[in-house]
């Protein structure tokens, strides 16, 4: 399932990069008191990130479901500005499609995962945090 229409795009950056990332910065003594973004400085269509996940899983007949369902405060597109911390030499080391193939071999690990993502799905409407779309005209 995907909110709105699938072409917000979003810097998907693998959780193993952002750990890797704020050790890096603890170990310069110039990254002292400033604040970095940590990310790949790329755009990824959430689309485009569904149907990568599904030709990973071995399903790239699937479709991503629009429901017609937003998040409140969710951004259109959210990318990453990595200027500072690409210029104390960080470089991210996982692409996309490896960063997912991690997770999906880690999510095979896990039992039932369908039960939790259906379990978290209805405590999100349960509060508000997923919504229908209204006509907007």
């Amino acid at each position: 399932m995907i909110y709105e229409d699938g072409r917000q795009t979003r810097d998907f950056t693998f959780v193993r990069d952002v750990a890797r990332a704020n050790l890096f910065v603890m170990e310069k003594e110039e990254a002292n008191y400033h604040v970095f973004n940590v990310g790949t400085g790329r755009a990824t269509s959430v689309a485009a990130f569904a149907r990568l996940l599904a030709r990973l899983y071995g399903r790239p007949e699937i479709e991503p479901s629009l429901p017609g369902e937003f998040r409140p405060l969710d951004l259109r597109h959210l990318i990453t500005d990595t200027t500072k911390l690409s210029a104390l030499g960080f470089v991210p080391e996982y692409t996309l499609e490896q960063g997912l193939q991690e997770y999906v071999s880690w999510i095979a690990t896990q039992r039932h995962p369908k039960e939790y993502f259906e379990e978290a799905m209805r405590y999100l409407k349960k509060i508000g945090v997923v919504r229908p779309v209204r006509n907007r005209q």
